[in-house]
């Protein structure tokens, strides 16, 4: 890449250089046209001073009869028309002719050759630059790491006086291994707390192994008592954004919300994933379809409307 990007300011440098000596021919161009613009405009008949139109002795006499004197006039108004229009006429023969001398100079001849080589050389190579820049991103896109999130379930069973556990395989379904790095937290409440997610950038400290899952937990740092469980919203109990359609926050009693923060790096590109979740019971007639923690069915989990995004 770097002998392409050297070849590339090179020829650049040359087609500055050429593009100049153009400008100076246009340059030259613009002179000879001021040339003949100014031999081309000349007074053709001065008009008579105030002095001679006053006097009638100093007017000139003007013959009233269509004897020699008319006819001789007339021929010097032709002579003086075809000389007024020699002058434009020899002047941009002239150019012409300097031009015609300038197209047959070899020298010349390989200068128009050496920009047209040049400009095509330029655009072969960024070309082969773009091709090149695609090739690499496709091969970085095909066997770079690629980390996915497994459903959610709990550890055990929800049960009074123990800690609401839950845990869910990670796993780099990529070509090569990843630095990664996790974060994660709960809390009790009944709606999030304002601004961006509460959990700082995790430091890539460990490695994933293409196609080898590691599980990974969240733990509720309090233990769970039976009131707490019980009074557990149920989905039925959620209220729907209208805006989204989606059932959200606030809720009328508390439940548990699991918050967490990846980051992984693979071939210098980093991508970080953010995710979040809470738990609320699950009526039968509202069941269908939704995906059930197997290891306590009661439950399911809801996504955050906020704090589910890729950045890559």
């Amino acid at each position: 890449m770097s002998d392409i990007t050297t070849d590339f300011i090179k020829a650049t440098n040359r087609i500055l250089a050429k593009v100049a000596a153009i400008l100076t021919h246009v340059e030259v161009i613009e002179g000879d046209v001021k040339s003949i613009r100014e031999h081309s405009v000349e007074p053709s008949n001065k008009p008579a001073t105030d002095s001679h139109a006053s006097d009638p002795d100093k007017q000139p006499n003007t013959p009233t009869s269509s004897g020699a004197g008319h006819v001789l006039n007339t021929d010097q108004a032709k002579g003086k028309k075809y000389s007024s229009g020699d002058k434009p006429e020899s002047s941009l023969r002239r150019l012409v002719k300097r031009w015609e001398k300038q197209i047959q100079k070899p020298a010349f001849q390989i200068e128009v050759a050496a920009v047209i080589g040049l400009v095509f050389y330029t655009y072969q190579t960024c070309r082969t630059n773009d091709l090149t820049q695609k090739n690499l991103e496709f091969t970085r896109n095909s066997i770079a790491a690629r980390v996915v999130i497994g459903d959610w379930d709990f550890a055990s069973p929800v049960r009074p006086d123990d800690k609401i556990i839950v845990h869910a395989l990670f796993t780099n379904i990529g070509h090569s291994p990843a630095a990664y790095g996790l974060e994660t937290m709960s809390f009790r409440g009944t709606s999030m707390p304002d601004g961006d997610i509460p959990l700082s950038l995790p430091q890539l400290n460990s490695t994933m192994e293409p196609n080898i899952p590691l599980s990974q937990s969240i733990v509720d740092q309090q233990v769970a008592s039976e009131e707490f469980i019980y009074g557990i919203p149920h989905l039925n109990q959620l209220s729907s954004n209208l805006a989204t359609h989606h059932l959200e926050p606030p809720l009328p009693r508390p439940t548990v919300f699991f918050v967490g923060r990846l980051v992984y790096e693979s071939f210098g590109v980093q991508t970080e994933r953010q995710f979040c979740f809470y738990m609320v019971y699950v009526d039968e007639p509202y069941s269908k379809g939704i995906t059930k923690p197997k290891s306590d069915p009661r439950f399911i989990f809801v996504n955050c409307p906020k704090w589910n995004k890729t950045i890559n």
